[in-house]
Order: C-alpha cells, then structure tokens, then sequence
C-alpha cells in the first residue's frame, strides 16, 4: 500500500535526473560530430585542404578551451536548474546558424583584420560559438550528479552520463551522413540542432536539486544526503576560489593528466572519419559503417568504466585503488594506436575500436576524479578548469593532424596519440597522487617527517 506522504512523489528519481544528462551528452556529441563526420565532404566542396579544416576545428576548440572556466563558475553561481538550458540553447542555436556560415563569413571579412576566405571565417566563427556553449555541458553535468548521487555511486552514474559522448559519436556518422545525401550539409546542421531546444522543455518540467525536489521521496533524499562525508558537508560552507583550487594536489594532475589523454579522444571523435576516407578510400556507405564500429565500442567502455570502479569501491576498496586499478590497463591498451597505420583496414578498424574503448574506461574514471576531492560548491569550477585543460590539448593534436597529414599522411599522428597514453599513464600515480577527499585544514597544516 502506497504511504500517503509518497504520493506524487517519483521513486528513484536520481535516475530519470541521470537519464535527462545522459541525452544532453548525446545532443551534446550529435551537434559536435556534425561537422566531424561532413568536413571531409566539405572540404571537397569547396576544396580545402587539412590544414584549412584544422583551422575550423581549432576555432571550436579555442570555444571549447576559452569556455569552460566561465561556464564553471556561472553554473557554480546561478545553479544546475538555470544553467543547463542556458549552455543547451546556446550552443543548440550556434548548430542551427551553421547552416548559414558562408553568408555570415561575406559579413564579417570586411571587419576582419586580417585575409580568411569567406567559406573558412564562417564555419570559424559559428564552430567558436558552439565549442563555448559546448563547454558547458561537463561542468555542469557533473555538478548535478554530485548533487543527486552519493559517492559509491558517482562513477557509475558518470559513466552512463559520459557514454552519451560515445552514443553521440556512434549515431552520427549514420545519422549525418544520411541526412547529408538526402537533404545536404545544410539541412543537416538545422535538423541535429534543434533538438536540443525539445530537451530544454524536460529539463526544466522535472529537474530541481534534491532538496528543493517536490517529487522526491524522504528515503531517496536521506540516501543521496546522508551518504555524504562530513568534510564533504562541512566545506559546503564557503565557495572556494580557482587559486585555492588550485593548490589542491589531484586537480593539478588531473589538468596534466587530462592534457595528455584527451588528446587520444580529440583526435578519434575529429579526424578518424577523414582518415577512412582519405587513406582507406572508403565511399560514404562503407565510411558510415567503419566509424560507427570505432565508437560503438567506446559506449561499452563508458558503462564498464563506471561499473568496474564503482563495484569495486563497493566491495570496500579505497576509491584510489578501485580508479588506478580500472584505469592502469585500460591506459597501456590506448597505445595499441602504434600499430594502426601498419595494419590492413579491419584490422586497423579493431584496434580503433579498443582504443576508443580503452579510452572511455579511463576517461569515466578520470572525469569523476575532481567529484572525489573537491567541496561541491567549487566543483563545477574545477571541473571547467580540467575540461580548459582538454581543450588546450585538442588545439594541439588538431594542429598537429592538420599540418602533418598533408604534408605525411596520418602515420605521424597516430605514434603521437601512442606517446600521449603512456604519458598520461605516468602522470596518473605521479601527478595525481591518491585519490582522496580534499581536507582543507590537513593542506594548510604542516606535515610531520614521521
């Protein structure tokens, strides 16, 4: 028999919450992976070269780079509830207005001070505005899992939230390069733009933090709160600052860390379609395939990164021990990237798809990292201070593959992305550390020899 101060209410309404993040991470990729997926037809259109394509992907990554500690300290300020549609709107209507860039390129060169083809400049300026409103999406999306799960079940949730990317990235080579043949590059820019707006209209009918949520019931709130650590709560108090961010010692690591291994991602979810094409030859029907086989494997290693971690914090290991045990071999693995180049196509195909695999796994747990030691008022923050850290990164290994594959092909770049995983592997036990609750009178006090 239902108790009658459960009615209305919704059980396990941490779920339905983590459902609507989990679509805003796949939106979140749709919108991103449009221009992924086209720009090497684009570029034949109007026949650019990589480096000209780098250059519209560096103008994304400058948004996505430039946008995060802003967007951070605007969701730690106006909240989850306010700010999620503000980041969704923003960079839904910068999808939609792509299909307008060459127009809005003839507009803008007069004002430029500098010579940029009008096709260029115009696809620059509208990737710049989507990798700002873009950027939002990670600060904010953690954020709100802090808020609505505890810590035994944050990485789990953080996997099936991160694995939107790899849903994202795994529907839309299909998706765009169909709607592409069927209705072009431009109809397929408004049509995945727009659905953002619909995702608005849910978030803002059912999300509300958990204790101001009318709908959650007393036992579900009890668990989400009274599962937190009293550090945790204590320093709830007072916002902290990025300069004491800082200081604390797994953000540091995590900001090199990150830098080292996003680059593997960057360059996967950018330019593997390109590389089917332009090394492979593969038409659109057989590019479609390949790709969405690299990132469909990356959907699994986001659910058994989560899953892997959290069962063991589950069976009573340290979080530190349950995140570098997942992340360890999954690490090693991401350097089967060394043998793509010299390998026949499905071969190559296989190990892409381990890469992307192995990657997510890490990622899930790296991305969850800032959640187990920073105060959650300041966790959006340090969460955008990492993703800036990502976006350097991507600016690098974009550059990098743009200039590299015309002048040697795409060899170069993928023993690079090899190096970048056993760098990143090193960084992770020497620059993070242990992973551990930040305490902020144990960082202040002198530490005894003994």
């Amino acid at each position: 028999m239902t108790r009658n101060h459960d009615l209305g209410k919704i059980r396990h309404l941490r779920w339905y919450i983590l459902g609507l993040i989990f679509l805003a991470t796949i939106i979140n990729y749709l919108d991103r992976m449009v221009w992924n997926v086209t720009q090497p037809y684009i570029g034949e259109i109007y026949q650019l070269s990589n480096t000209q394509l780098a250059l519209i992907v560096l103008a994304f990554n400058l948004g996505y780079t430039l946008g995060p500690v802003p967007m951070g300290w605007f969701m730690d300020r106006v909240g989850t509830r306010r700010g999620y549609p503000f980041s969704m709107a923003f960079w839904s209507s910068a999808g939609v207005l792509t299909a307008l860039a060459i127009p809005i390129g003839h507009a803008l060169k007069s004002v430029v001070p500098f010579y940029v083809a009008p096709v260029i400049l115009g696809f620059m300026v509208c990737r710049f505005v989507l990798g700002v409103g873009e950027s939002g999406n990670w600060p904010v999306a953690i954020k709100s899992i802090s808020e609505w799960f505890p810590a035994r079940e944050r990485s789990f949730a953080m996997g099936i939230f991160n694995s939107g990317s790899s849903v994202g990235a795994t529907v839309a080579p299909a998706l765009c390069l169909w709607l592409m043949a069927a209705f072009g590059w431009r109809a397929t820019f408004v049509l995945v733009g727009i659905i953002g707006f619909l995702w608005i209209v849910g978030w803002i009918a059912l999300y509300r933090p958990p204790s101001e949520h009318e709908r959650i019931t007393e036992e579900e709130l009890n668990y989400i709160t009274k599962s937190d650590s009293p550090d945790q709560v204590v320093q709830e108090v007072k916002i902290m600052r990025w300069t004491e961010v800082l200081k604390i010692r797994a953000v540091l690591g995590v900001l090199a860390t990150r830098f080292f291994a996003e680059q593997v991602w960057w360059f996967c979810q950018t330019w593997i379609p390109t590389y089917y094409k332009q090394e492979r030859n593969l038409d659109i029907k057989s590019l479609a395939i390949f790709t969405t086989l690299s990132f469909l494997s990356s959907d699994l290693g986001n659910i058994f990164g989560g899953w892997a971690s959290s069962a063991l914090i589950k069976l009573g290991w340290s979080v530190d021990r349950a995140r570098k045990v997942v992340m360890l071999p999954c690490g090693l693995l991401m350097m089967s990237s060394l043998a793509v180049p010299f390998v026949g196509l499905h071969l190559a195909v296989a190990l892409i798809a381990l890469l992307t695999f192995c990657y997510q796994s890490w990622s899930v747990n790296m991305l969850t990292i800032p959640a187990d030691v920073v105060p959650r008022r300041a966790l959006a923050s340090a969460a955008g201070l990492a993703h800036m850290a990502a976006g350097g990164a991507a600016i690098l290994i974009n550059l990098l593959t743009g200039k590299l594959s015309d002048l040697y092909g795409f060899t170069p770049v993928f023993l690079i992305i090899g190096a970048d995983a056993m760098l990143a592997v090193v960084l992770l036990f020497v620059a993070v550390g242990r992973i551990d609750p930040y305490r902020r009178n144990e960082e202040d006090e002198p530490r005894s020899n003994c």
